[in-house]
Formats: structure tokens, C-alpha cells, sequence
């Protein structure tokens, strides 16, 4: 029996131990885990949004934010928060500030017990600053650079644009850095609206967007000249007026064009530029009949006040009708003499006995002169009216170039 009772009391003693030592365990509840998953989810120039995963039996979470990202000089505790995000109001514009949350606990004592600070992160106002200053600098054929002047608080820039021709809402966006110059790739022949707005970036490539941005159009430069064409030499009724008159397809990035005109001899005769977007007409003294000469052509841009030339068009030689021509006839048929194209490889004659149509060739010849002896297979005659066109035509490389063949020559003899 004595042993029963030594038993019971060690039983009751061990008894007694645990139940005071789980009051104890009870009262001091562990901490809480450390809060994930910070990140910043909005902003304004003056406020931030924050969002982090929530902690099993947290009661809530204490949100602490400062200028210093070793949390020293004013740091500034926001409070307590019993759901899982905040926004941070009273904030300056184009900052970046740093913060870190903490689960808690309120234990049976009613006292708080903090949990470990989560990792640090960085959280970004907007910019309140406006961009300055944006302008194109150059053009290339499939690109172009712009510059920008920078906007306080502003550590990155957001740049959009789209073709002039498509709308706003279908702009393409780039972040940049913390610069004032960009490339930008473009198509060939274009022109962009772009828009640059000062932002700011945190580490973690959260970007908030100021509204002060800038707009402004830049373009490529324009593509090489093609189709230049000869439309006509001298007037409308004088083939020795020293006028020529050319037409190109036109660009649609062009503010103007600039074409050279050189003799036989690869001597500039005159070099002008033209607003106009269809072609072009030339009056000098030195367009004279008695040469082959070429043009060539270039579209500019206009960038920051100064001309941006693209490729020149391929050289189009050209002549006019024939000076000096005469004619006379015997019983050899139509004798033609012409003036010399200097320049010209050789001369191709053209007949009609119709001023409009149905002119064929009657000749080619090195010389300037020929013998038409028939036309269309009919022997030329006296008191018969006939029409000849004298075209020179000059060789270069593998391409033949001819002269003005809208011009003639009336001939009509008759018996005396």
C-alpha cells in the first residue's frame, strides 16, 4: 500500500509539471514567418501601391518605408494593416523610397509580437517634371535619332510611336534608360509621331509613368529618286528654247529635291532645289541644243533647319531637237542636214506623212545628214507633205538614251 501511494504522488507531481509548463508554452506563442512576395503595384506623383502574400495566422502586418535602403535617418512607420496590400499617400514626385513589411501576432496577454522584416524593396513615385526640348537629330534611310532635354526626378523615359498614317491607339511602346537621345528603327519612307514621357524605375522594373510628356514627328531619310523622265525640251511652239521639263515618282517623306544638270562633258551646268513633289521645269542659258546632257536627282528632308539628302536618282541623259536643220530634195530623194549633238553616238531619223501618227524609221546614221528615199514604202514625191524627226541617241554602258522625240520638221516641196 505504501508503494501505491509513493507511486500516485510522482504520478500527480509529473502531472502537475506538464500543466504548468504548457500554460507556459501557450503564453509564449511563436513569432510569425517572414512576409514574401512585396511589390509594388501602382503609383501616382504622390503615392504608391503595395501588394505581398499573406502569412498563416498573422493578425496583421506593420508596413515601414524610408528615403535609405539601410533603413537609417527618417524612417517612417506607416501602421498596421490587416489585409494584404497599402497605399502609401504624402510621397514626393519622381522619388524612390524603400520598404519592408512585417507580419504580426497579437498573443492572449494582448501584446504584439513582429515577425522578421521582409526583404527590402524599392517603390517609385511618378515624375511631376515635364520633358523638354524633344527634336529629331538625324536620319538615316531606316532609321532616326532624336534627342530630348532631361525631367528632375525622372531615372528612365517611356518613348511611343506609330506611323502618322495609324492610329494613336496601335503605338508601339519602348522603356529607356536614363538618357536623352534615341535611334529608332523605322521603315523605309516614313514618317512616326513619337511621345516621350519621364518615368521612373525601380530595380525590380516596376516603371511609374509621369504625364509630362512631349510629342513630336521625326522621319527617315528619303529613298533614291526613281523613274526620272524627260517630259519635254523647249516650248510649247519653239524646240530652240533653252527650257527643259522632267518628272520622278515622288516620296512621301520629301520636303523638297535637288537636281544637278551637266553638259556633254561632265561640266555642271546648274544645281537647284524644288518643293515640288511631281517635277520639275528648267530655263538656263546653258541648255543649248547642240549636246547631250544629263540630270540627276535627290530628295532631301528637313532636320533641325538643315537639308538631309537621300540617294541620288540614277543619271538620265538627255538632248533636244537638233539645231540647224535643213532640207532639200533632187531626184535622190529628201536630203536632211543637222547641226552636231556633241555627246551623241549616232543619230536614228524618224518619217510621217501624218504630223500625228505613223512614224516610222527611215535611217540611223553617224553622220548629220541623210537621204530619205522612201517613206513607208513609197518613194517620197514632190507637192507631198512629210514629217521627220531627228532623234540623236547616245550610249552608255549597256543602256541607250535618245533625245526629244515629241519634236519635227515640216517638209513639203513643190514643182517651180
Amino acid at each position: 500500500m505504501e508503494r501505491f501511494f509513493k507511486v500516485s504522488r510522482v504520478c500527480i507531481v509529473a502531472l502537475m509539471c506538464v500543466l504548468f509548463f504548457g500554460v507556459g508554452i501557450k503564453s509564449e506563442a511563436a513569432a510569425p514567418g517572414k512576409v514574401t512576395g512585396v511589390k509594388q503595384v501602382n503609383d501616382s506623383a504622390s503615392a504608391v501601391s503595395l501588394s505581398w502574400n499573406a502569412v498563416q495566422g498573422a493578425d496583421g502586418y506593420k508596413i515601414e518605408y524610408c528615403e535609405s535602403n539601410s533603413f537609417t535617418g527618417s524612417t517612417y512607420n506607416y501602421g498596421y494593416k490587416e489585409n494584404t496590400s497599402v497605399t502609401i499617400p504624402g510621397l514626393g514626385a519622381g522619388k524612390t523610397y524603400y520598404v519592408r513589411v512585417s507580419a504580426l501576432i497579437i498573443n492572449e496577454n494582448n501584446e504584439e509580437e513582429v515577425g522578421t522584416p521582409s526583404s527590402v524593396v524599392d517603390m517609385v513615385t511618378a515624375p511631376s517634371a515635364k520633358v523638354t526640348s524633344l527634336k529629331q537629330k538625324d536620319a538615316k534611310e531606316k532609321s532616326a535619332s532624336f534627342t530630348w532635354g532631361q525631367a528632375a526626378g525622372a531615372n528612365a523615359y517611356v518613348l511611343l510611336y506609330h506611323n502618322v498614317k495609324v492610329n494613336p491607339n496601335n503605338a508601339k511602346e519602348k522603356i529607356l534608360g536614363n538618357v536623352k537621345t534615341c535611334s529608332l528603327s523605322l521603315p523605309a519612307n516614313s514618317i512616326y509621331y513619337i511621345y516621350v514621357y519621364p518615368a521612373r524605375k525601380s530595380s525590380s522594373n516596376y516603371v511609374a509613368v509621369g504625364n509630362g510628356g512631349m510629342k513630336n514627328y521625326v522621319t527617315v531619310l528619303p529613298g533614291k529618286v526613281s523613274k526620272v523622265k524627260l517630259l519635254q525640251t523647249g516650248t510649247s511652239n519653239n524646240s530652240q528654247a533653252k527650257t527643259v521639263e522632267f518628272s520622278w515618282n515622288p516620296n512621301a517623306v520629301a520636303s523638297g529635291y535637288e537636281y544637278t544638270i551637266y553638259g556633254y562633258n561632265n561640266k555642271k551646268i546648274v544645281t537647284k532645289t524644288t518643293k515640288s513633289n511631281a517635277g520639275v521645269k528648267i530655263s538656263h542659258k546653258k541648255l543649248t541644243n547642240d549636246q547631250f546632257m544629263k540630270i540627276r536627282v535627290r530628295a532631301y528632308v528637313t532636320v533641325n533647319g538643315k537639308k538631309k539628302y537621300g540617294k541620288w536618282s540614277d543619271d538620265l541623259w538627255f538632248a533636244k531637237y537638233p539645231k540647224g536643220i535643213k532640207a532639200s530634195m533632187d531626184s535622190s530623194g529628201i536630203k536632211l542636214k543637222w547641226g552636231k549633238v556633241k555627246g551623241a553616238k549616232n543619230y536614228t531619223i524618224y518619217a510621217s506623212t501624218n504630223a500625228k501618227s505613223g512614224f516610222k524609221k527611215v535611217g540611223t546614221t553617224t553622220k548629220t545628214s541623210l537621204t530619205i528615199k522612201k517613206i513607208k514604202g513609197k518613194k517620197v514625191a514632190v507637192g507631198k507633205q512629210y514629217y521627220v524627226s531627228i532623234v540623236p541617241n547616245k550610249k552608255v554602258g549597256k543602256k541607250t538614251f535618245t533625245g526629244d522625240k515629241r519634236w519635227m520638221t515640216n517638209i513639203r516641196f513643190t514643182y517651180r
